[in-house]
């Protein structure tokens, strides 16, 4: 383990700014370590999430407020990219909380969950679930058309991490449609509660779970999953042509974010509408974005597959919707 030494040398400017984002990464990794060893945990994923937020080259200590919000009652809420102290407190807070007790369910080595037909019947209108006492009904959603130039696809919280790799698995280069499965009625109403990428309208007879390079589906024991972090309440769809481009432009002006906040909420136009949401251009695609869930968390996203082995759908489950106790 690498061992960094602040104190007992004279540093200033950039070089002090390098020995503190040093110190926080090392803390980092041994806390990332303790938590997956001792939650059972194979979100590997989120300490490389937390190595590349520390490694954004901003001033640490320029932003030295605590959020004090608790993961277990988090709700959606969007922070600037220009609030990195605050970005990584809250990480760490995530961090300790167990988020893997309110991971989606998922079979070992990454195996699909035994609710994963509702990846497809969500988006059928009318259709409904029965989730204990509950009766659930959902709205399908358009929420934008995504370019993906490459075909190589990014889900991540765009307002934090856009710099993540893309899945493995590609898709032809083209344009297709985001729609989002809105909960309708009670507490939930308006929660995202699926977001698809529709590759095609084939019927899918299988799913797996998406991954990124370096990631590996069967270490995965039973309930445990790869996914990405959120925590400005965001998730998102992109091309990884445009998250490069984005990712520094987001780096270079605080201001990018704060207008993207402002534009969707001036779309929440109330019921038959998710609480945020926004398709913007940036760089050779664009960004389909839209509130994850109800908010902070970890979550899994899943590739559908055709009677041909084609893709034809990417799926996210932010976890809104109990499905373990879901019948219909």
């Amino acid at each position: 383990m690498r061992r960094v030494r602040i104190f007992g040398e004279q540093v200033g400017g950039d070089v002090a700014q390098r020995r503190i984002q040093q110190a926080a990464l090392v803390l980092l990794r041994h806390a990332a370590i303790a938590v997956a060893d001792a939650e059972r945990m194979a979100h590997a994923i989120v300490a490389e999430d937390l190595i590349s937020l520390l490694d954004d080259g901003v001033q640490l200590w320029s932003h030295g407020q605590k959020s004090g919000v608790s993961p277990s009652s988090v709700r959606p809420e969007r922070i600037a990219r220009g609030r990195p102290m605050q970005r990584l407190l809250r990480y760490i807070t995530w961090l300790f909380a167990g988020v893997s007790a309110a991971a989606p369910v998922a079979g070992a080595g990454g195996a699909p969950p035994p609710y994963a037909r509702a990846f497809d019947l969500a988006f059928v209108p009318g259709w409904k679930a029965q989730v204990g006492e509950d009766t659930v009904g959902f709205r399908v959603f358009e929420a934008g058309q995504l370019r993906l130039p490459s075909g190589k696809v990014i889900a991540c919280d765009p307002f934090v991490n856009m710099d993540r790799p893309a899945f493995t698995v590609s898709v032809p280069a083209g344009k297709y449609p985001v729609r989002l499965a809105l909960v309708e009625g009670g507490n939930d109403a308006r929660r995202v509660a699926l977001a698809r990428l529709a590759i095609s309208s084939a019927l899918v007879v299988r799913w797996e779970m998406a991954l990124v390079a370096g990631q590996d589906a069967a270490t995965l024991k039973v309930d445990e999953i790869f996914g990405y972090p959120v925590d400005a309440g965001t998730g998102s769809f992109l091309d990884a042509e445009t998250g490069a481009a984005a990712s520094p432009k987001m780096m270079a002006d605080e201001d990018i974010a704060q207008g993207w906040i402002t534009q969707g909420d001036k779309l929440t136009a109330g019921p038959g509408t998710p609480t945020f949401h926004l398709d913007v251009d940036m760089g050779p695609g664009n960004i389909v974005m839209f509130t994850s869930g109800w908010g902070d968390g970890f979550y899994a996203s899943w590739f559908g597959y055709d009677a041909q082995g084609r893709v034809a759908a990417l799926v996210t489950d932010f976890g809104v919707v109990d499905w373990g106790k879901a019948k219909w």
